[in-house]
């Protein structure tokens, strides 16, 4: 499922071992108050634009998947299979894809909402590619929703990758 060229592959080939490796640990960094505070800020806004579909590009364990009221339309995508394994295990309602956020191969036009929170987009080297991806599987009207690297990510990377 994942393609693109040879160094685009090692890229997230080395972004996917990281998180597969950190995959028991990784929601324990995201129970300090400041990310609860920020959750709930993205929340108040994602609820706002949430629309019938939605595609969450990084979605790790499926913590989007919280803040979008458990949509039934939800798509989590994810270059790391541990991650997947673990959104399943905490959301079987869910439907989640292990994917590159630049390829998912997802049915085009068909998404009211396209989300990437916690700095995914921040490991993308194309990000024509990215926007291309998004604008291919946002039905008209849609909209989308990236939040960048965040205080939360740092947490993260100190505490859990500190090789990213």
């Amino acid at each position: 499922m994942i393609q693109g060229n040879a160094q685009d592959y090692d890229q997230i080939a080395k972004v996917a071992r990281v998180y597969n490796s950190v995959t028991d640990e990784y929601d324990t960094a995201y129970r300090l108050k400041r990310c609860i505070a920020e959750d709930n800020l993205i929340r108040r806004e994602i609820l706002k634009l949430s629309t019938y579909g939605v595609v969450d590009l990084g979605c790790g364990s499926g913590l989007g998947y919280e803040l979008v009221d458990a949509s039934p339309s939800y798509v989590g995508i994810d270059i790391s299979s541990g991650m997947i394994a673990k959104a399943r295990a905490k959301f079987p309602r869910g439907t989640w894809r292990v994917a590159d956020a630049c390829r998912t191969g997802l049915a085009s036009s068909s998404y009211g909402l396209i989300m990437s929170l916690y700095g995914c987009i921040s490991y993308v080297s194309d990000l024509d590619a990215l926007f291309r991806e998004i604008r291919r599987l946002i039905r008209p009207y849609g909209k989308y929703f990236l939040v960048d690297y965040t205080p939360r990510c740092r947490v993260r990377k100190n505490a859990l990758m500190p090789s990213l």
